[in-house]
């Protein structure tokens, strides 16, 4: 709440600029160049800067839930910034996953999992593929033994501004949808919008890749009906999914990105896409699963609460074998991201408490073992961890 009501106050009183290298995520992030606020940018807000707490908590989890997006995530926060997004999303954004807990399964004791703060944002890479898995899941279980079909929908690139782009393809793909020949074979799907932007070519690529249930199309037919709705564009593409590892694989991926963030170097373009897609459904099903809940989360039992994932990460990275263990259930082989995350964060250095003798301590029944860290026998509250 401190740092809220920090935040609104400087808004309303901050007359100065902020370099973007003091803009930052996370301490542990690699500062981008030195780039003042463009003039323009300015004169729409006095951007603030945000001290983020740098306690061990907040960087340590946050740097394992982010490990091979931190870049582009520092860019993408920057641009929330420049684009004057509400502090709640930007605050939500910085602080997604700097709170991690580790949770054990009651009915499976081998199973764990992480549960914490997230900013479900459509920006946030990790949270768009965690909603991704959902909705492919949900969507094969509609799907159920039917025969389904991949499609492509494709606008014509131009340098018109995205946000034109993005309506008007929604707009066309509603407009096929009332056509006689979708009506005769599409019974149910789901559209997921995407974006590209290629390399020294001043142009957006509008299109729609679709998981369509029903009969056959052709080609040509779907890519007269096409172009004989957008005038311009007739590039089309159909095709049989071959199995259902297919089709998840196809939503998933699609689902979780709404664009190629190649361009996210280009600060102006980054700002364009946010700007654009602020609002707009990415993902929309029609037919018999319209208005289906793709993005429901099955009740998988009750969780008990084990330690938080800051002490597992630290555990792991002295090579203690419970904390490698769980860390293999829940990232499987890629433990090695999560020592990355551990090592890049270096607490400070404070005096050593002198020795204690743990079999006098009110809670020593609950830890066995010996060395830097005890691992617990039963849940118990991170707060009566031995220090």
């Amino acid at each position: 709440m401190e740092v809220l009501l920090s935040y609104l106050n400087e808004m309303l009183t901050s007359t100065t600029i902020t370099p973007l290298s003091q803009l930052q995520l996370d301490p542990l992030e690699t500062s981008p160049p030195d780039t003042e606020i463009p003039v323009e940018c300015a004169a729409r807000h006095a951007i603030p800067r945000l001290d983020w707490p740098g306690d061990t908590e907040s960087t340590l989890s946050s740097a394992f839930r982010h490990t091979g997006w931190a870049t582009i995530r520092s860019r993408v926060y920057a641009s929330f910034l420049r684009t004057v997004q509400p502090v709640n999303r930007i605050l939500s954004f910085a602080g997604c996953g700097d709170r991690i807990r580790v949770l054990r399964s009651d009915q499976d004791p081998d199973r764990y999992r992480l549960a914490g703060n997230y900013c479900h944002d459509r920006w946030c890479t990790p949270c768009a593929n965690e909603r991704a898995s959902i909705i492919a899941r949900n969507v094969l279980e509609l799907a159920g033994t039917n025969r389904l079909r991949f499609a492509t929908l494709t606008l014509a690139a131009c340098a018109t501004p995205l946000k034109v782009r993005v309506c008007e393809i929604r707009a066309f793909f509603a407009r096929l949808k009332r056509t006689t020949l979708w009506k005769r074979s599409v019974r149910a799907g789901i559209a997921c919008l995407h974006v590209k932007r290629y390399e020294n070519e001043d142009a957006w690529h509008v299109h729609y890749h679709l998981l369509l249930q029903g009969s056959f199309i052709p080609k040509v037919e779907l890519s007269n009906a096409w172009h004989n709705i957008t005038h311009d564009s007739k590039i089309v593409d159909i095709r049989l999914a071959n199995d259902r590892r297919q089709v998840a694989n196809h939503i998933t991926k699609y689902a979780s990105k709404p664009l190629d963030m190649g361009f996210a170097r280009d600060g102006d373009l980054l700002d364009e896409a946010i700007e654009a897609l602020k609002g707009v459904r990415l993902i929309d099903t029609f037919g018999l699963w319209r208005g289906k809940p793709i993005t429901k989360v099955d009740d998988d039992g009750t969780w008990t609460e084990v330690c938080s994932l800051d002490h597992l990460l630290l555990g792991a990275h002295n090579r203690d074998p419970w904390c490698l263990s769980i860390i293999r259930t829940i990232r499987g082989k890629r433990v090695e991201d999560g020592l990355i995350a551990a090592s890049l964060y270096q607490p400070p250095v404070q005096p050593r408490p002198p020795p204690v003798d743990p079999d006098t301590l009110p809670f020593a029944p609950l830890f066995t073992g010996v060395g830097p860290f005890l691992r617990p026998t039963e849940a118990y509250c991170p707060d009566q961890l031995v220090t």
